[in-house]
């Protein structure tokens, strides 16, 4: 059976924000982010058989409808990683975009290095930023190195 990886893709382009204050919006995301609620629903989400259940899966249409207020932002499901990488690599933005892998085998990150790391991305004008959720046994290492994180 084929293993299914979710990409949420979370796009950020320049000229979105030129005459919003940084400081301003990653103060709001700071005072947004909630780490006890956001492990509680993700303990929830993995302990499921399945990520698209109808539940989770309108859980998160849910999110996505609440983050896009903020940023441009879209939810794939994936057949395989070469799909992912496929994506990547068909990319129509100016640059090609920033993966992000996020699977059990990586380092947690604080809410600070979180917003540090947005905050990086935001400065240095990177078009697309994706986030791809892993499959259960995590990501191969060939994955990971076109990734960046090899």
């Amino acid at each position: 059976m084929t293993k299914l990886s979710t990409v949420l893709l979370f796009l950020l382009p320049a000229a979105v924000w030129p005459q919003v204050n940084v400081e301003t919006v990653l103060d709001q995301v700071r005072t947004g982010v909630k780490p006890d609620e956001a492990m509680a629903y993700m303990r929830d989400v993995y302990s499921t058989d399945r990520w698209f259940s109808f539940p989770k899966f309108q859980q998160t249409a849910e999110y996505l409808k609440r983050l896009s207020r903020y940023a441009a932002c879209d939810a794939q499901e994936l057949a395989s990683e070469a799909a992912l990488l496929k994506l990547v690599e068909k990319s129509a933005a100016r640059t090609q975009p920033v993966l992000v892998l996020l699977d059990s085998r990586g380092r947690q990150l604080t809410s600070e290095e979180i917003a540090n790391f947005l905050e990086y991305h935001l400065a240095h004008d990177t078009q697309d930023l994706w986030f791809a959720v892993g499959p259960a046994d995590g990501w191969t290492a060939a994955t990971r190195a076109k990734a960046g994180g090899g």
